[in-house]
């Protein structure tokens, strides 16, 4: 059993996807061990090319467990641009409510413990597309990534999660989100 800790550190933007000028970027989603799901949403950094930003509300540590070392940890998140106004006010109760779809999804699935992390996504959206409408928002990217809790050494474990599209007509983009996984 080990205690596990995601902290969301920062986003680099080198290019938005607002043509016009700079992004409302967010996180949505969740991470989870199949047992454990916290989920994930950061109030909107306004951000501009050439920019690095730290996370604000909703970032920080976003997980934050004992684990067996049996289990896998799921971080599931997806990278938008906001492009409508939504409650902000209303914050903790989204991220509450995430974290609740996520589990029940998972509940209802045969072995939970071994579910992908890509499986966490459906579950974080279709909870915050029922809390938020986010059809008019851009999505920028996702990631689904996994760490087997027995294998992950000690310590402090800094991740990369780079995304971009490229050759659009209309617009493109390119983001680095840093973040950490640690076992203690």
């Amino acid at each position: 059993m080990a205690r596990i800790q995601v902290v969301l550190e920062s986003v680099v933007c080198s290019d938005t996807e607002d043509v016009t000028g700079g992004d409302e970027f967010y996180l949505t989603g969740a991470v989870s061990d199949g047992e454990n799901s916290n989920g994930v949403l950061t109030r909107p950094i306004s951000i501009n090319a050439g920019q690095t930003k730290q996370f604000g509300v909703g970032g920080g540590t976003i997980f934050d467990f004992q684990v067996p070392d049996d289990r896998i940890l799921k971080v599931a998140l997806i990278a938008f641009d906001e492009d409508s106004n939504k409650d902000w006010e209303k914050h903790g109760d989204m991220v509450t409510k995430i974290g609740q779809a996520v589990s029940a999804g998972l509940g209802a699935i045969p072995n939970p413990y071994t579910a992908a992390a890509g499986m966490i996504l459906p579950y974080a959206l279709n909870a915050v597309g029922q809390i938020m409408s986010m059809d008019k928002d851009d999505e920028l990217g996702q990631l689904g990534a996994e760490f087997p809790v027995g294998s992950l050494p000690v310590g402090e474990h800094v991740q990369f999660w780079n995304f971009n599209k490229e050759g659009g007509w209309y617009s493109d983009w390119r983001y680095a989100v840093q973040y950490r996984v640690i076992k203690s």
